[in-house]
């Protein structure tokens, strides 16, 4: 990508020959020389583009920017387009009829640069990007991406962002986003670590594109997340965001089709609810998922509010229902990483891409030159029937405008002890497209399984993930309130249906910690190496209680069966999720290798 300004030197080249055609502003009026500006060194010293004049937009675009898109360059960032700089008193030929006055372009200056970047690759196939940091209603109809400047690193300044994206969405403006980190670091007033995990969680979730970016002239400030703030988390938060790449690409269709907002706010889709209207810190991304925002110092947790029905943490899995209700103390630390709380409706379905250590991009190709191209499907189980349309396309051209897409239905229905999903036959296609590919769904319910079929074929049950992966075909039960299907590579043009038979027994295994005596505030917990005892992370760690003091115990569920799990006893304040621990359990980790379902008794340990 390339940075572009509207300004142009005046001993350059270029100044001549776009002075020479009548294609830079006047110094007020329609005979006079080209405007001069030198306020601002920045760029230099010179002229400024007439983009109201469509011939001199499509010169420029012809001389300079095709060159570029030619070898492959279709990234274009539109800088100072408010414009920043400007004579107050200069003369363009106007985008409307004898207005001809400065006040008269200036609020759509940047709209018709935009205009004119997408005229000039109209006659192709290819799909620019733009990036701009001003604009003006109508933008969106171009793809643009907009970005809020150069702002503050300061958690103030995060906290209004989130808000004016919500305001962008609504005003038709889905692709917004900001300098991740905060461009002016001479702002800043609190930890940029911190800030700059919140930040990048926040943006992973909200924003389109996902942008850090800081002043830098000094080359001494980190930007890149592998650099600075809490580099697991942000790792792991950008993982999540390629992973729901199919989801935000089939939001971005709808946008595109419908003028759906991708982020809106939750008032949008729950208009009755009183408790949501003026409400800011809560988003929606689509209609199915709803995500807090965070912004603040030494936070660990937050609040959230859920709109009455029924909800599943997008983390956990854990199921929550609500009457139109707050839910306190959500924890903002969850297996070692920052994630901002979030929760998918019952009834949702999401569809995802297959990510790990070896994912190059979002059209799954890897390091070791494969691809993954899976479908994979989050599903939450509902009695009420409710489905989603994932929609492709070649993800480079613009063959999606004239129907070169895909679409494939699912759906799901929950009818007594038996869930289905349906993955249904696709429409449509478009170059590149898979004539076939496997088809995984990741079922959330409230128990195990005890049989999937597909298509009315018994699928083979595996043991443990390990197996299930090594499978090409198979199912088995994860823990946490999920199970995981899939199919061999099937063709695209007929429907796979899996059933799930469910009531089986989750697995719980019941943790007892002796010796644990404890001062004011603090509690005993288990950590160990599985989700449900917080992945080896104290923050995340299970509270037991002191059944027989000083022996603490608890019984954890939802345990993934027929795995060995490894454990500790760990002391810890029980404010706040703080993530390092008062004492550890001496000595070699507790083990137990959990059942296939059901209670697997009691485990020890001991300070």
């Amino acid at each position: 990508m390339t940075i572009e300004e509207s300004y142009i030197g005046k001993n350059r080249p270029e100044h001549a020959d776009m002075a020479s055609r009548g294609y830079l502003n006047r110094a007020g009026c329609s005979t006079c020389a080209p405007v001069y500006l030198t306020t601002n060194d920045w760029w230099g010293r010179g002229g400024m583009i007439d983009w109201t004049q469509d011939a001199a937009a499509d010169h420029w675009h012809a001389t300079k920017r095709k060159p570029l898109s030619d070898q492959g360059v279709m990234g274009h960032w539109l800088d100072l387009g408010e414009p920043e700089m400007y004579d107050a008193g200069d003369w363009t030929a106007g985008v409307l009829p004898g207005k001809h006055a400065h006040a008269d372009y200036h609020n759509v200056y940047n709209l018709k640069w935009a205009e004119s970047i997408a005229r000039g690759y109209a006659s192709g196939t290819k799909r620019p990007f733009m990036l701009a940091r001003s604009g003006a209603g109508g933008i969106q109809r171009h793809g643009v991406a907009m970005w809020s400047a150069d702002i503050g690193s300061k958690l103030t300044a995060l906290a209004q962002q989130q808000n004016v994206q919500m305001h962008m969405s609504m005003s038709g403006i889905d692709y917004f986003g900001s300098d991740i980190g905060g461009f002016r670091r001479e702002m800043l007033n609190s930890d940029l670590d911190e800030l700059y995990t919140q930040w990048f969680a926040d943006g992973a979730w909200f924003e389109v594109p996902i942008r850090p970016h800081t002043e830098n002239l000094c080359n001494c400030a980190q930007t890149s997340p592998d650099k600075i703030g809490h580099t697991a988390s942000n790792l792991a938060n950008l993982r999540q965001r390629y992973e729901l790449t199919p989801y935000y690409y089939s939001l971005a269709h709808r946008a595109h089709r419908f003028g759906e907002p991708v982020v809106p706010p939750l008032a949008y889709h729950y208009q009755n609810d009183l408790n949501v209207r003026e409400m800011g810190h809560q988003k929606l991304v689509g209609r199915d998922l709803l995500v807090g925002v965070v912004a603040g110092a030494g936070e660990r947790k937050r609040n959230m509010y859920l709109p009455a029905g029924t909800w599943f943490d997008y983390a956990t899995n854990e199921k929550l229902t609500s009457t139109g209700q707050w839910f306190n103390d959500r924890p903002l630390w969850v297996n070692g990483s920052y994630r901002l709380p979030a929760f998918a409706r019952a009834g949702a379905i999401i569809p995802k891409m297959f990510v790990d250590d070896r994912t190059m991009n979002v059209l799954g190709k890897r390091t070791d030159a494969t691809t993954r191209n899976e479908l994979v499907a989050r599903v939450y189980t509902a009695p009420a029937a409710s489905s989603f349309t994932l929609y492709e396309d070649d993800g480079a051209s613009t063959g999606y405008q004239g129907g070169a897409v895909r679409t494939t239905l699912l759906s799901q229905q929950l009818s007594g002890s038996t869930a289905t999903v349906t993955v249904a036959a696709s429409s449509g296609t478009y170059t590149g497209a898979p004539a076939g590919r496997a088809n995984v769904v990741e079922l959330v319910a409230e128990t195990q399984a005890s049989a999937v079929t597909l298509n009315g074929s018994p699928l083979t049950q595996h043991a443990t993930k390990a197996a299930f992966d090594a499978a090409a075909s198979g199912w088995y039960n994860a823990g946490g309130n999920l199970i995981v299907a899939k199919s061999a590579s099937l063709g695209v043009g007929t429907a796979k249906t899996f059933a799930f038979t469910l009531g089986q027994a989750p697995v719980s295994v019941t943790f007892s910690c002796a010796n644990g005596t404890t001062t004011a505030g603090q509690s005993v917990y288990a950590v160990g190496s599985v989700p449900q005892l917080g992945g080896w992370s104290v923050a995340s760690a299970v509270k037991l209680s002191p059944t027989a003091y000083p022996t603490w115990t608890g019984t954890v569920g939802k345990l993934p069966p027929n795995t060995t799990v490894e454990w500790k006893c760990v002391k810890r304040k029980e404010a706040n999720f703080p993530d390092t621990a008062d004492a550890w359990q001496p000595g070699s980790n507790s083990t137990l290798t959990t059942p296939a379902s059901g209670n697997g008794g009691t485990t020890t340990g001991s300070f």
